[in-house]
């Protein structure tokens, strides 16, 4: 029987410190090159995920910003991609104005993933990421934007807003829950103090609606899906199995077909090397 295997990365995949360690890297690649299909599903945007990812030869694309970005890796080559309304672009620009001092978007032209901010913003998302992965990429782009319209005239697929004081960020939570095509994803920093962040996707995009995508491209006879949080009840509902961590949310636990090891003892890779060695 011909199986996919689709891994979410933070607290599944990844350790506590968001890296991928280097033992289920090795048997990773082992066993892709042995025949097991492997992909992953993550929140994460090109820019955060390619870097983590890198030395894991993924021959299938990922799903990528929630669903929004399939990007195939192998190829170098956007599969398919769903952009914020442009409607939804100019409110999201509204609350730039009133409440948030730092946003950053990810957008495309053509084939071209694009990184976007404001010069005075520069050394502000340089702290926070590394875009010295992408500069030998030919598609990637890092883009200085010079006015919040340029904005407005580019396909923009997910914006992320920081905030250095809760107050504010609250407020502009609640003025973007207003328009209903958005997704809104607002939380704490859990590895920085005094940041809180809120990523914005089209409110159609979800981990589902990017399996969905991939099924419509490969005919596997299995999709099997590893997560641990809410956001990844969509990828279980959508695949014939769903297989949880020990560390997962209560909620994922009781929709999932089997729960193994926690993320610290690199159960995915484990699991799927066990199941791989009983065919």
């Amino acid at each position: 029987m011909r199986e996919i295997y689709i891994s979410d990365l933070d607290d599944t995949l990844l350790d506590p410190k968001a890296n991928l360690p280097e033992y289920s890297k090795v048997l990773l690649n082992t066993l892709m090159e042995q025949g097991v299909c492997f992909t992953v599903a993550s929140a994460r945007s090109p820019f955060s995920a390619l870097p983590i990812l890198d030395g894991l030869v993924l021959r299938y694309p990922l799903v990528l910003l929630n669903g929004s970005l399939l990007y195939h890796p192998e190829k170098e080559k956007i599969v398919h991609s769903t952009v914020l309304p442009k409607d939804s672009v100019a409110r999201i620009i509204e609350a730039v104005n009133n409440y948030c001092p730092h946003f950053l978007i990810v957008g495309k032209e053509g084939n071209n993933i694009e990184m976007q901010y404001f010069q005075e913003d520069k050394e502000y998302w340089n702290s926070l990421v590394d875009y010295s992965y992408f500069q030998q990429k030919n598609n990637f782009s890092l883009e200085i934007l010079s006015s919040k319209e340029e904005i407005n005239r580019r396909s923009a697929l997910y914006a992320l807003l920081s905030f250095d004081e809760p107050s504010r960020f609250d407020e502009c939570a609640s003025f973007l829950q207003e328009d209903k095509k958005l997704s809104i994803d607002a939380y704490k920093d859990r590895y920085l103090e005094n940041r809180w962040y809120i990523e914005i996707f089209s409110n159609v995009v979800s981990k589902q609606y990017g399996i969905q995508r991939l099924q419509k491209l490969y005919s596997f006879e299995k999709w099997i899906a590893f997560g641990n949080g809410e956001n990844d009840l969509s990828m279980f509902r959508q695949c014939d199995e769903g297989i949880a961590v020990a560390n997962s949310c209560s909620a994922l636990k009781e929709e999932a077909s089997e729960i193994i090891g926690s993320n610290v003892e690199n159960a995915v890779a484990d699991y799927i090397q066990k199941r791989f060695q009983r065919k």
